[in-house]
């Protein structure tokens, strides 16, 4: 069931009466109209009398209507010309006539009595609304402040705007809707109130369409505060919507009411007229403001401008301007039905593409938001660290350290995350735009159905319009597993406390997800499901444990680090001769740093089947032994003694669990002693080697206890003859 202004007009329902059409007015046809169907185009419906405002339907012309061929290229009715001002004036007439409105009131009256309960349950939220309106303006005053500040802004105030912003919206469409639904069932055997009722009922709808943006570009409303528009922009924009709706409503509401009464000829006389005034009136208020050289247009280049619609705006200004002019034309000529036709589906467009920048805006908040609170914490984190430097630097505690730090904490390189969560945004959005366009037009251009009769692949019976939808579906795959990492990142993991290299799995697993899912959906999309192949996937397990074992293995040992988490991202580990910190993990390889700052690229089959040393898998606690060894004769005791004080002495050394100084063993020319020390993490390694050995040799020094070397007795036995022996006073 389509709305009445929408359906063709039935036989004999107006008298056309044969006319020469304009050569350029029909080559405009033939181009809006290609490759339409032998029937009228099945135009998206209008809100029914249960969910929105009432459009009167006679479903018993429109089925037993006979199809036309080719509607929108004939025209529905005579060109406009004198006799039809004169019966636009008899319909004017009617339209203003006492008893006509006098019916309406007792139509009204008995709409409300009939059903007394449901119209009060009605008028009680209705009245809450209005009640509510100054308290939600202080509101939004109020949020709109604490948003200006970086420690009270968050996205709920955002939420909360916009549910403000509804409720302040929707008082007045509200009242106007109760009044259209009771007139449209208060009398039903009477023409003009079920009419007007329809009527009132289009006109709420257009007034809630215009007064929600008109609440948002309040000086102290969500454009301004919270998606930081141009304030003289949005001023701009607001005095538009305002004479919008002064001029549109009441023009709406009257070609409606008439295109929902039953006599032909007041539609296409008065209607008409409204019609074309209406659309008229639209284009010269609504092309001043969207100027690409007015405040509006300059104000919002400057906030978007990096946009495709800002870019574009030289373009689609001319189509903008054009559009309502040529269907004001169009109607003129006597293609009524044609106009309002691709009235209705460019209002839908419109409509889309209001939603959409809305959603972009609330989208572009959030990640504002986002992005601003992890500087934040960064910022925090990078304070407390440089506390802790300061403190320890006024302790004596040295900060100098060798080699790559084996712990480093994860940074967020929040340019970069917000750059991907922006492009997964914008990629949303252009999907979901293409995707409602093709909704809202392809009944109306069935041309875009042919490409389902397209068979490119006859075994399976895959059309050109499934290849086209896998193409779509690979690309998006791609787009989503690129800067999936982005938007978790900001979105989901930013917010809860994960261990080290937690998110980076998180962030892979996903990736890998969403290219799984991605290629089985595409597959699908071109008919391809497990039954068809079953033996390529047999061939290719087979491939896979001859020529790609290796590269499978790898993979596969990816998962595993990836699940079992053996192996983190900033882990310090040791394979073999390589000691180094973890700062990648790939599908293939896993990127290991060295001392030396050298990247190695070490395949995951090593990680999982060779001997790994973690140093920092489980406890960061590191201990580090620090060999002596003294001078046969010297004082144990003190050697011990000394060697504690000096541990307990060094800021680095912990002192749970405590360090110990033990006397090893008899060396062959040394007292061997070792010193267990404790820190508390792999960072300092290095630090606490050169301090500890320069504190013991000062220490050891002043006590006169000597550190031992090397020391051999040589005894000669192959020598016969007598050796002789010089002593210093060079006596024999």
């Amino acid at each position: 069931m389509k709305p009445r202004f929408l359906r063709p007009p039935a036989a004999g329902t107006a008298s056309i009466r044969p006319r020469r059409v304009p050569t350029g007015l029909m080559l405009i046809l033939c181009v809006a109209s290609i490759g339409m169907s032998q029937d009228a185009p099945a135009v998206p419906r209008a809100p029914t009398e249960q969910t929105g405002p009432t459009v009167a339907l006679d479903a018993e012309t429109e089925e037993e209507a006979p199809p036309q061929k080719h509607a929108l290229l004939l025209p529905s009715t005579t060109t406009f010309w004198l006799n039809d001002l004169k019966d636009s004036s008899e319909t004017l007439l009617w339209l203003t006539r006492p008893q006509s409105w006098y019916r309406a009131l007792v139509a009204f009256g008995k709409g409300v009595n009939r059903d007394r309960l449901p119209a009060v349950l009605q008028l009680l939220p209705i009245g809450l609304l209005f009640s509510l309106r100054p308290r939600l303006r202080r509101w939004l005053e109020a949020s709109g402040k604490r948003v200006q500040s970086a420690r009270t802004d968050s996205f709920l105030l955002t939420l909360g705007g916009v549910a403000a912003t509804l409720a302040i919206a929707l008082a007045w469409p509200a009242a106007i809707w109760f009044i259209a639904r009771r007139l449209a069932f208060g009398d039903p055997d009477t023409e003009l109130p079920a009419a007007l009722g329809a009527g009132l009922g289009w006109a709420a709808l257009l007034f809630l369409t215009l007064q929600f943006p008109r609440v948002c570009l309040r000086d102290q409303g969500l454009a301004t505060l919270h998606f930081r528009w141009d304030l003289e922009a949005a001023r701009a924009l607001r005095g538009l919507l305002t004479r919008l709706g002064l001029t549109q409503i009441p023009l709406v509401a009257l070609v409606a009411t008439l295109d929902a009464q039953s006599v032909a000829a007041r539609q296409d006389s008065l209607g008409r007229l409204f019609f074309v005034v209406s659309l008229a009136i639209a284009s010269f208020l609504v092309a001043p403001i969207l100027s690409p050289s007015r405040p509006f247009m300059t104000g919002w280049s400057r906030l978007r401008k990096d946009t495709w619609l800002v870019r574009a705006r030289y373009s689609w200004y001319p189509f903008v301007f054009g559009a309502p002019l040529l269907l004001a034309a169009l109607a003129a000529f006597g293609y009524y039905y044609t106009a309002k036709a691709l009235g209705w589906h460019l209002l839908l467009t419109l409509w889309l593409a209001v939603a959409l920048l809305f959603l972009d805006g609330l989208m572009a908040r959030w990640l504002f938001v986002a992005r601003r609170r992890l500087a934040l914490e960064e910022y925090r984190k990078r304070r407390e660290a440089a506390a802790q430097e300061a403190a320890k630097q006024a302790e004596g505690k040295a900060t100098e350290e060798e080699g790559p730090e084996p712990e480093p904490e994860p940074k967020l390189d929040i340019p970069r995350l917000s750059e991907q969560t922006r492009h997964i945004m914008e990629a949303t959005t252009v999907f979901v735009l293409l995707l409602s366009l093709w909704f809202i037009w392809v009944d109306f251009l069935p041309a875009l159905t042919i490409l389902g009769n397209i068979v490119v692949w006859p075994a399976l019976k895959t059309t050109l319009a499934d290849l086209l939808l896998a193409l779509a579906i690979l690309v998006a795959t791609v787009v989503a597993s690129r800067n999936i990492p982005g938007l978790l990142e900001i979105g989901v993991l930013a917010r809860f406390p994960l261990e080290r290299g937690t998110g980076y799995a998180i962030t892979t697993l996903s990736r890998y997800t969403i290219l799984a899912v991605g290629i089985v959906a595409a597959f699908s999309a071109v008919k391809i499901v497990w039954e068809n192949v079953q033996w390529l996937a047999a061939a290719f397990s087979v491939g896979l444990g001859f020529g790609l074992q290796e590269i499978f293995a790898n993979f596969v040992s990816g998962l595993i680090i990836l699940f079992e988490r053996p192996v983190r991202v900033g882990d310090t580990v040791t394979l073999g001769d390589v000691t180094g910190v973890v700062t990648r993990i790939r599908m293939r390889a896993t990127t290991v740093i060295d001392w030396d700052r050298k990247e190695l690229i070490v395949p995951n089959k090593e990680f999982i089947t060779g001997r790994l040393v973690n140093w920092t898998l489980s406890d960061t606690i590191l201990r580090v032994v620090i060999p002596v060894g003294i001078a046969y004769g010297s004082n144990v005791p003190l050697a011990r003694e000394l060697l504690l004080r000096v541990a307990k002495e060094n800021p680095l050394v912990l002192d749970d669990p405590e360090p110990t100084a033990m006397f090893a063993q008899f060396g062959g020319s040394s007292l061997d002693f070792e010193l267990r020390v404790y820190i508390p993490n792999s960072r300092a390694m290095f630090t606490i080697r050169d301090e500890l050995n320069s504190a013991i040799d000062d220490a050891f020094r002043k006590a006169d206890i000597e550190i031992a070397f090397p020391q051999h007795d040589i005894h000669i036995r192959s020598i016969q003859a007598d050796l002789p022996v010089v002593h210093k006073g060079g006596k024999v």
